[in-house]
């Protein structure tokens, strides 16, 4: 594996900084792949924060970044896409269509239990729900339940426009009624720098 500081998906951005140049060298040596590439320079190396900062501007808002070291070298290419595969639910919500969402929602989360299923000794299984018609987010609560879940996703944010009640909406009820009667605890990936659901107050906020 190249030395590699940042790789993001669309484009791919390589950050280079204490290989002095080598690493877009050897990069743009490799056969094309149909890939956009960009790179960006560290200078000087002031550790990974700063190398975030670096590549910040060539990224975008709407995307998926991973970020690698070049100090791992056995990190295998499969272990890479089955992660990038689990941060595809983050985006659920994007889908508009009550029941495109639920589909997707199914197709994710019956991938997890194969991936997950074997190895119930070191990880907890943790659905995502669909969110923009909530019988759809009951039936695939008790759907989760039914396979041995006990974990399921809710967006951390939820953007004014979006068709979806504040969670101290009383419209959600039904949702943490079922996820209580199921045993199905509900997360939130908050915490991530953006505006998320804790600016939200009022009852149950």
């Amino acid at each position: 594996m190249l030395p590699v500081g940042w790789a993001a998906v669309k484009p791919s951005l390589a950050l280079d900084g204490v290989f002095q140049g080598q690493v877009q060298a050897a990069v743009q040596a490799l056969p094309p792949t149909g890939t956009e590439l960009a790179f960006a320079r560290q200078e000087p190396q002031l550790g990974t924060g700063h190398a975030v900062q670096q590549a910040l501007p060539q990224l975008g808002d709407d995307s998926i970044t991973l970020i690698l070291s070049g100090d791992v070298p056995l990190t295998q290419p499969e272990t890479l896409r089955a992660l990038l595969a689990l941060c595809q639910g983050l985006f659920l919500t994007k889908i508009e269509h009550p029941e495109a969402e639920l589909a997707s929602a199914q197709v994710y989360n019956d991938w997890l239990n194969g991936f997950l299923g074997g190895h119930l000794d070191t990880f907890v299984r943790c659905g995502i729900l669909p969110v923009h018609d909530f019988k759809n987010t009951v039936s695939e609560i008790k759907r989760l339940a039914g396979l041995g879940f006990t974990a399921a996703m809710l967006p951390s944010l939820i953007e004014q426009g979006q068709g979806i009640p504040f969670y101290n909406n009383e419209a959600w009820d039904p949702v943490f009624e079922a996820a209580q009667q199921h045993g199905v605890v509900m997360v939130l990936h908050t915490g991530t720098g953006r505006e998320d659901v804790r600016a939200h107050k009022g009852p149950g906020g």
